[in-house]
């Protein structure tokens, strides 16, 4: 099985308590009674170390690693299929590479209660460290669909009444006067590049975020805060 190497705390816990991955050696090179009960409580081999073998584990990582880091193997990862029955939210990344972004989004998301997000296989590295520390450990709490064709996912989606929906500024209608659906798909671009043209066309509705004409856009973790953040306060003022 293929293994590496995650650090920091947030990061360390979230992956041990996930039951639905393989854990093999956590190791410390601080006294740790938390992560040590918490090791044990799992069935964890722990190990105390040096700071320079920490290190060399992390090759040497310009992360912080906080004392600790676990070897542990690939993510469980979904895929979006026909027989399947969807409820909740989806959160669809197209483009979108950078994995300190891509940490942060995901931590967005579950902070803002949408735990399914696509992504496009073989164009982002889940095994980064980096994509870990910036999720704060929310990459093992939420589900991971990795998808060759976005369209074709949104069109399995759309079969189980779900409404997609693209975040541009190459459209009129803004976010604060929309009406969401029941089950929506949140689809969202690189900062460069926005959507795919495809991709865009294919969905229901194109939204934008007003922002001041001063900046020309948003970063695309802060266009998905911003987003969530709307459409999570539209649900309670219902």
């Amino acid at each position: 099985m293929k293994t590496y190497f995650i650090s920091g705390h947030h990061s360390v816990i979230a992956a041990i308590k996930n039951k639905t991955r393989f854990k093999k050696v956590l190791y410390l090179s601080k006294k740790n009674t938390e992560l040590e009960n918490l090791a044990t409580k799992n069935n964890l081999k722990f190990s105390y170390v040096e700071t320079s073998t920490l290190n060399k584990l992390l090759k040497n990582s310009q992360i912080n690693h906080q004392n600790v880091a676990l070897e542990v193997g690939e993510l469980p990862i979904k895929k979006i299929i026909k027989d399947d029955n969807y409820l909740d939210d989806f959160l669809v990344l197209n483009e979108v590479s950078d994995p300190r972004n891509i940490g942060a989004i995901i931590r967005c998301a579950l902070a803002f209660s949408i735990k399914n997000i696509i992504i496009e296989k073989n164009k982002v590295n889940l095994s980064s460290n980096f994509i870990h520390r910036s999720s704060s450990g929310c990459i093992d709490l939420v589900n991971i669909y990795t998808v060759v064709n976005i369209t074709h996912a949104l069109k399995i989606l759309k079969q189980k009444d779900y409404w997609s929906i693209a975040f541009s500024s190459h459209t009129k209608e803004n976010l604060f006067s929309f009406q969401w659906p029941k089950k929506n798909i949140f689809l969202f671009g690189s900062e460069g590049k926005g959507l795919k043209k495809k991709i865009e066309n294919e969905c229901d509705y194109k939204l934008k975020i007003p922002i001041n004409k001063e900046v020309e856009s948003l970063n695309v973790s802060n266009s998905v805060s911003a987003v969530l953040a709307i459409y999570n306060l539209k649900k309670l003022m219902k």
